[in-house]
């Protein structure tokens, strides 16, 4: 329920790509209540201002948890962005999908960007097809 959760968000950098370019990276956390089912997320975003006017908001980077037992999962997307306007993201996904089962599904994807007159383009992309792992005992 939406009504539960907590929102806050807030700007951290403001970067001048080019002349007609301005980047604007923010960060947002959401947490839901503590039960199930529950769900925490960490995002680092950044708009794209081109020519003053906000023309795309793009992911780039995350931690994100949740979970309704026994079923539960948690996704890292971690990017990088470059001085030329391109960027890209790496995701790994863990999904579990009972809690007493000894594997859990993993997943990884690669994908490449390019900022080219206010537009997000994908360049690139590579997705690895889930495999099961052997859960970790802690």
């Amino acid at each position: 329920n939406w009504r539960s959760a907590l929102v806050k968000g807030e700007m951290l950098a403001q970067i001048a790509a080019d002349s007609n370019t301005t980047l604007l990276i923010w960060a947002l956390a959401i947490m839901s209540y503590e039960a199930c089912p529950y769900s925490s997320s960490q995002a680092v975003y950044f708009s794209v201002a081109y020519k003053d006017s906000i023309t795309q908001t793009f992911l780039l980077g995350e931690y994100l948890s949740a979970g309704d037992p026994p079923v539960s999962m948690q996704r890292t997307v971690s990017g990088k962005m470059n001085k030329d306007l391109t960027f890209e993201l790496k995701v790994y996904q863990e999904s579990d999908e009972d809690m007493d089962l000894p594997e859990i599904e993993v997943s990884r994807e690669h994908y490449e960007f390019a900022i080219k007159d206010g537009k997000v383009s994908l360049v690139k992309e590579k997705k690895e097809l889930p495999v099961k792992v052997k859960r970790k005992v802690s």
